[in-house]
């Protein structure tokens, strides 16, 4: 089967395998039932279209009968029948192998084995996530969630894993990446265990962390401990260490809540953050109260140098703009020659920023959280830092120090009306000469814009098109960029379109895309929101001032209206339904990002919509120190 070339496979070839299951899932595509198999040549995948009459176990000698057919990626075998002929066992010879070996895409369905540290465990429905560091990056292996196992003690052991190799690939059956899916508990041996209590490791001086260790290949649990300087419950926490001014901020999906100065252990695996390194995977425990961390006086060219970055600091600005409809409200102070960010971290919050008065000295008190960029030539790489913001525990940390002068704008408003008044009675005897002049003007205008709408219009379903989709975004984006604003694309695909279009025609596709549009523009929407065709099967959705909330239940809205529509199928009488992959994205940009960044953002979120089945959402949205998020809204 692997031998075929793309042309032969899609000629139908029949087919007949005897070989053992590696793996079976009837849950994990909504387009069929997935079984991968293997012999003494290798493995293939084999699409079921409808349950096999027998329950089908791995590690069973199966019959398979069917055609060959391209897969998402490789050639496969679309089945017609699977049989149980008797028991067998999993291949005894699976290569080991690395990331990189992987992603040349040669192991594609392979039965193989890596090694690596358990650093996640996900359970998502019927399926369970472990994410796994091998010695070259990171991947996620999948098992069907068996019932009463223990996976949560797998996390920081040392393993091997026997699975079978799944490349992740775009719509144009290119890889894009590779997980690994294996059939139970019994393909995970455990080399070294996890670590019994990693609350009674040693505890690491936050300064030695990714630092230089001879011979190392995993990085394995550590334990820290310090003051808790900041808590974002759910999202974040700082520490200062006690004996030492070295601080440390992680990501961590905790709620506890710890009082600002509780001494605490912070357990998790060490990564890259910035300009200070972090945990991944954190959990955290009391340890005792603690001393009380103090501020340490900054000024904003002092905090650009990036020694300050993860402590608490206080810093003097002078306010000159803020957002409300940001994820956390957020200020831009000025000091000297520059510019940055204060974000508090609860929209419950927001109601203390109009105190705060444009042109008002404040000094806020937080944590520095210094962003970097990397620079230099094939010799020398650099880390230095790009730009700062400071982290707010609640209000109280902010002081008015100076209220901004009388003459601001809302009290020359009054002085400015007066003084138009007298303009337009002086300029109201031009204003009768000019109006025949405006009359003509108006026509050619009106001419202007039918001419310009046509240009932006769609010819088929009559809705905006690429041209007026890529400028609105970039007019939107520069806005946000400005305003300090969140601002959301949605790109929608339909699902199996080319499927479509080969077993009823183009004529019955052009159709179907004029009914999605409908669907799509039926959902209610604000003025400044556009609907557009993005090319092909796919739309886009610009949402202004949205955030990541608000922006995949637009996303929903429109995916079950597409999937309600009812179409009839020409030639058979029968109905079909239709179905969309929506990925969507949020970003609140600055002057580094570009629209192009956001597309990234949403393509790869309608990637992962793919992946995870279609005829869902999966949305993403920047975070704090650069981080991404992901999360997935399967279909009711």
């Amino acid at each position: 089967m692997h031998s075929l070339t793309v042309e032969e496979a899609r000629r139908g070839y029949p087919v007949r395998l005897r070989a053992v299951a590696t793996y079976y899932d009837p849950y994990v595509d909504s387009r069929h039932i997935a079984l991968l198999v293997h012999d003494a040549s290798g493995s293939v995948f084999v699409a079921l279209s409808s349950p096999p009459r027998g329950p089908i176990v791995p590690g069973r000698l199966l019959e398979v009968n069917g055609t060959s057919g391209l897969g998402d990626f490789a050639p496969i075998v679309n089945g017609s029948s699977v049989r149980v002929v008797g028991k067998s066992r999993f291949p005894a010879a699976a290569p080991r192998v690395s990331l990189t070996d992987l992603l040349r895409g040669k192991h594609d369905g392979a039965w193989i084995e890596v090694e690596g540290v358990v650093r996640s465990v996900r359970e998502i429905g019927r399926h369970v996530n472990l994410g796994i560091m091998l010695s070259d990056g990171f991947i996620y292996a999948t098992t069907l969630r068996e019932d009463g196992a223990n996976y949560s003690r797998l996390v920081d052991a040392m393993i091997t894993l026997h699975g079978n190799a799944v490349p992740v690939v775009n719509g144009k059956q290119q890889m894009t990446g590779v997980r690994i899916v294996f059939p139970d508990l019994k393909q995970v041996k455990i080399e070294e265990p996890a670590t019994a209590n990693p609350f009674q490791l040693p505890a690491l001086p936050i300064d030695r962390l990714l630092s230089y260790t001879p011979k190392i290949v995993f990085q394995r649990l550590v334990r820290v401990r310090g003051t808790v300087s900041l808590q974002w419950p759910g999202r974040s926490v700082c520490i200062q260490e006690t004996a030492a001014v070295n601080g440390l901020c992680v990501q961590t999906s905790e709620t506890a809540h710890f009082a600002n100065g509780e001494l605490v252990d912070i357990v998790g695996f060490p990564a890259i953050g910035g300009m200070t390194p972090t945990l991944t995977d954190a959990r955290m425990r009391s340890a005792g109260s603690g001393q009380t961390v103090v501020a340490t006086p900054v000024t904003a060219e002092q905090a650009m140098q990036g020694d300050y970055d993860a402590r608490l600091v206080q810093i003097e600005g002078r306010v000159i703009g803020k957002s409300r409809v940001a994820k956390d409200p957020t200020m831009v102070l000025a000091a000297g020659k520059f510019l940055f960010r204060v974000v508090l971290p609860d929209r419950r919050w927001a109601s203390a920023v109009p105190d705060w008065e444009e042109g008002s000295t404040l000094r806020v008190t937080g944590i520095c959280s210094v962003q970097i960029e990397t620079i230099g030539d094939i010799q020398e790489v650099l880390s230095v830092p790009s730009s700062f913001r400071i982290l707010l525990r609640s209000p109280e940390d902010v002081a008015v120090l100076q209220r901004p002068s009388w003459w601001t704008p809302n009290h020359l408003f009054p002085l400015l009306v007066g003084a138009l008044a007298i303009t337009l009675c002086v300029l109201g005897w031009v204003a009768v000469l000019r109006h025949r002049i405006a009359e003509q003007t108006a026509v050619i205008q009106n001419q202007n814009v039918v001419f310009r709408n046509l240009s932006f219009k769609d010819g088929l379903t009559g809705i905006p098109n690429r041209r007026q989709f890529d400028e609105t975004l970039d007019a939107e984006f520069k806005r946000s960029a400005r305003s300090l604003s969140p601002v959301s694309l949605l790109l929608l695909d339909i699902d199996h379109f080319k499927d479509l279009n080969d077993e009823y025609g183009h004529q019955h596709g052009d159709e179907c895309l004029k009914r999605v549009a409908e669907a799509l523009t039926s959902v209610p929407l604000r003025d400044r929101d556009l609907v557009a065709r993005y090319g092909g099967e796919e739309f886009a959705v610009i949402l202004p001032d949205c955030d990541e909330i608000g922006a995949p239940m637009v996303a929903e809205r429109m995916r079950v209206a597409v999937f309600d529509l009812a179409i009839a199928h020409r030639g058979s009488g029968s109905h079909g339904r239709l179905s969309i992959s929506v990925g969507c994205a949020t970003m609140v940009p600055d002057h580094r990002d570009t629209s192009n960044s956001l597309v990234a953002m949403a393509d790869r979120a309608l990637y992962q919509a793919k992946l995870l089945g279609r005829n869902r959402t999966s949305a993403a949205a920047e975070e704090y120190q650069g981080s991404r998020t992901v999360s997935v809204v399967s279909p009711v």
